[in-house]
């Protein structure tokens, strides 16, 4: 539909951190040209992620206490990854995970957002400016949002049908976002590492390898 409002012989600029099949296709077969920008602009690394397997091998429900790590839910308990986002792969587990956390850490200032909630917004602006610790979220929060300072936890996250390479890799590029607070942690909380997984850490060290500490750019 946008190339039907372009004049003849007019060009266009696609700008992703996740390219697709599609748009690698074109850049195969000569239809494009790429410009790579491997640095973020205050120039400092994106955030890699760390991968906590669940040791029986199965995908624990997200009202276990399996489901963290001991060491990380203590450090979610004194506040040290606040502001904090769990992803969750559906809205249902969203909601199971939110009603347990709120027995289970009562001190916590935790709440839910997802697409069919209308105070989104709100609950956004409130762990911007520290009202609430955490936010449970479905990939609604995946891209487009800046939260100064914010740790990103990925719950089941080798739930292949949501959390793809791209999904997670978006999802790894909330943290870090500002000049002010340029780094942060982001994990990956699984019973596999599944090639999603693998595949997204090993694109965000690669960016970091290529950036060489200096803002650049390359045309494949």
């Amino acid at each position: 539909a946008l190339s039907r409002c372009f004049a003849p012989g007019a060009q266009g600029i696609t700008m992703t951190a996740t390219p697709s099949e599609y748009h690698w296709q074109q850049v195969h077969q000569g239809k494009w040209a790429m410009v790579v920008i491997h640095q973020r602009h205050h120039g400092q690394p994106l955030p890699v992620p760390q991968v906590w397997l669940q040791g029986n091998g199965r995908q624990s429900s997200v009202g276990s206490p399996q489901l963290f790590p001991p060491e990380l839910e203590e450090r979610i308990l004194r506040r040290e990854l606040s502001p904090l986002l769990i992803f969750v792969p559906t809205v249902v587990a969203g909601k199971t995970l939110t009603r347990y956390l709120q027995q289970r850490w009562p001190d916590l200032r935790l709440d839910l957002v997802h697409a069919g909630k209308q105070e989104n917004r709100k609950l956004l602006e409130g762990l911007r400016s520290g009202q609430l610790d955490a936010l449970v979220t479905t990939t609604l929060l995946s891209r487009g949002i800046t939260i100064p300072g914010v740790n990103v936890i990925v719950a089941q996250a080798d739930t292949e049908t949501i959390f793809s390479c791209a999904t997670l890799v978006q999802i790894a590029g909330r943290v870090g976002r500002t000049p002010e607070q340029p780094s942060g942690e982001v994990w990956f909380l699984a019973a596999k590492e599944t090639k999603a997984m693998t595949a997204a850490a090993a694109m965000i060290r690669e960016a970091n390898a290529r950036s060489q500490g200096a803002l650049s750019s390359w045309v494949r």
